[in-house]
């Protein structure tokens, strides 16, 4: 009987001590949960005023008077907006770099500009384009013989040869032998 009266004394205080540090574990959560309501209200009020001084900063009028104060912007006049059609273009030819200044020199003729745009849609057509013939070239076929491209099989099997440890793929080990 003495036994069991120490057992229950033991497992009482046991209990108490472990509710007595629960109970202040949820204290000092609640307490953190209660700061972080007051960062998160912070932080709000915070940004209704970066809010404010946004709309402040991006107002069109103010805008626009600091743009011709500081930067000499006024708005556009009826006389600098123009249609599509009167803007002129550059002439292609313009665009191209002098042979003489460039140490570039291509190595194929580019065909001129002008005869690009000489040449009218009418003069092609539509029955005479034939499309070229395409061969599938399945998993183990080769590779046709101007690609640098290695064949299917030898992929496959570098790719097994990177996943496998050394010893397994016939590597020797980077290890040098003990003397």
């Amino acid at each position: 009987m003495r036994f069991t009266v120490i057992m229950w004394t033991a497992l009482t205080v046991i209990v108490s001590v472990s509710l007595f540090l629960l109970k202040y574990q949820v204290q000092a959560l609640e307490d953190q949960l209660q700061a972080t309501y007051a960062q998160i209200e912070r932080d709000k009020s915070a940004i209704r005023v970066l809010q404010a001084e946004w709309t402040y900063l991006n107002d069109p009028t103010r805008l626009r008077r600091l743009s011709e104060q500081h930067l000499g912007f006024t708005a556009p006049a009826a006389n600098q907006v123009l249609m599509m059609g009167q803007i002129p273009f550059r002439d292609p030819q313009s665009l191209l770099p002098d042979a003489s200044s460039s140490p570039f020199v291509p190595q194929s003729p580019v065909a001129p500009a002008a005869s690009l745009r000489a040449a009218s849609l009418e003069s092609f057509s539509t029955t005479s384009f034939v499309p070229p013939v395409v061969q599938p070239v399945g998993l183990l076929q080769a590779a046709p013989a101007a690609s640098n491209r290695p064949s299917a099989i030898a992929a496959a099997v570098a790719r097994l040869q990177r996943l496998l440890p050394p010893i397994w793929s016939g590597t020797t080990s980077l290890q040098e032998p003990s003397r």
